[in-house]
């Protein structure tokens, strides 16, 4: 099955969002474990207090998110993107032009003559400037050529 890089990004997204979710159930289960040993605590009940009111509020706040990962707000989701993201950039990408074994690897272009202008980072990667895919063993070029709306 064919996916674009957003599918996949949707994907790695949803997966790292049940890893997530997982790991701080887990996490979740050990932290109430903890706070019921202090709940009646009968010295420095300032500090145990404190303790107890910031290990709630993070079960709280945790507790929010355990939902499915297309039933949270853009906004968390975009969390979950970054790291799926990271992942992506990590899977290596077979080279499609020659087939010949080697892996495609990103190389930002230069902006084309007028695109960069004072209101711009030089940093910045418009769609014109998005990176092409050289093959590391045969040099085989695949140019992005932009989104047709």
């Amino acid at each position: 099955m064919k996916r674009t890089y957003n599918e996949t990004i949707e994907e790695l997204s949803d997966l790292e969002h049940r890893q997530w979710m997982h790991w701080s159930k887990d996490v979740s289960n050990l932290l109430e474990e903890l706070l019921n040993i202090v709940k009646h605590p009968e010295e420095d009940k300032i500090v145990i207090g404190q303790i107890w009111n910031k290990g709630m509020k993070k079960l709280v706040n945790w507790k929010r998110y355990w939902i499915p990962y297309e039933k949270l707000d853009e906004e968390i989701k975009n969390k979950d993107r970054e790291w799926a993201a990271q992942t992506y950039d990590l899977v290596p990408i077979k080279c499609p032009v020659w087939q010949c074994g080697g892996v495609m690897a990103t190389v930002e272009r230069e902006p084309p003559e007028g695109k960069a202008d004072e209101y711009q980072d030089a940093t910045y990667s418009g769609h014109w400037q998005t990176p092409d895919l050289v093959c590391t063993n045969c040099g085989a070029v695949y140019k992005f050529n932009g989104v047709e709306r």
